[in-house]
């Protein structure tokens, strides 16, 4: 009976998150089946999931040329080689409200993809012309609700912390088996005063699309609960990938995300490209 003390709180707290997840998934029923087309789309392939972080500058992304598909994030937009790549979807993460919704259009801005996956909440703001690409991602409230439905991003999907954790969702759900990660820093904790990304030429906000420094509004020991909580989200998602057959590599240099087996970017083309001559 004590045990039962402890354990019904939580219970119900996941309870009401499942049944929340529920109703939300059925609201959005109707843009959520749309998602259907993409699933188990790229079977068996392999991924390069692009963050935005600094280090993406010391990585030749021409080695991807021609050929191999990419799911970029954010303000990818910005890079030179944006509209080079073979980029087969594009994330970017961020609620929208009445009043924060100006990053919807800036983040599809300069990459010409196949599908556009955006939170849920977007929905109303996203420019025509990007509207027949545009698919929604309904972050659940309880990680229980995405193990309840396989997974799937028809449904109240695996909650998520950086649009990174959502590309690879995405990934796992086109069926993606080989995810290798480039440009996820993960560095908030040790990069000073600013927020940085690949397009920061030197410390400080240097693009208008920037976020301001997370050290402006946390204190440090908020930034390591935070941080936690990512790293958390990160060692969830491994698990998921390896269900579902997958592998989840990090090959971004510099980076100090350590739950996935680190390997080089160099060494992934190279396994990437001999696979393809034996196939």
């Amino acid at each position: 009976m004590n045990s039962l003390k402890y354990l019904a709180p939580p219970l119900l707290v996941d309870a009401a998150a499942i049944g929340r997840d529920i109703a939300r998934t059925f609201a959005h029923g109707r843009s959520l089946a749309r998602n259907k087309v993409h699933y188990n789309s790229c079977d068996g392939q392999a991924v390069f999931v692009i963050g935005n972080g600094p280090s993406l500058t010391d990585i030749n992304l021409s080695l991807l040329l021609p050929a191999f598909p990419c799911i970029t994030c954010n303000y990818f937009g910005i890079h030179p080689l944006a509209k080079s790549l073979n980029i087969v979807a594009h994330c970017t993460g961020d609620p929208a409200t009445k009043v924060f919704n100006k990053h919807v259009v800036d983040g599809l801005a300069g990459v010409d993809a196949p599908a556009y996956w955006l939170h849920y909440s977007s929905s109303n703001y996203v420019p025509r012309e990007f509207r027949s690409r545009a698919f929604f991602y309904l972050p659940s409230s309880s990680p229980f609700s995405a193990h309840i439905s396989g997974y799937s991003l028809a449904a109240a999907a695996l909650p998520y912390q950086s649009t990174v954790q959502m590309s690879i969702s995405v990934a796992l759900y086109m069926g993606f088996k080989r995810i290798y990660l480039i440009g996820c820093d993960h560095d908030w904790l040790c990069c000073g005063q600013f927020t940085s990304h690949f397009y920061d030429p030197e410390p400080g906000v240097s693009h208008p699309s920037a976020a301001s420094g997370d050290f402006s509004r946390f204190s440090y020991s908020d930034m390591i609960d935070i941080s936690g909580r990512l790293f958390s989200h990160y060692r969830r998602l491994g698990r998921v990938a390896g269900r579902l057959g997958a592998k989840i590599v990090n090959a971004s240099s510099k980076s100090y995300l350590d739950v996935f087996e680190r390997r080089s970017y160099e060494r992934c083309i190279s396994e990437e490209q001999e696979l393809i001559r034996n196939s």
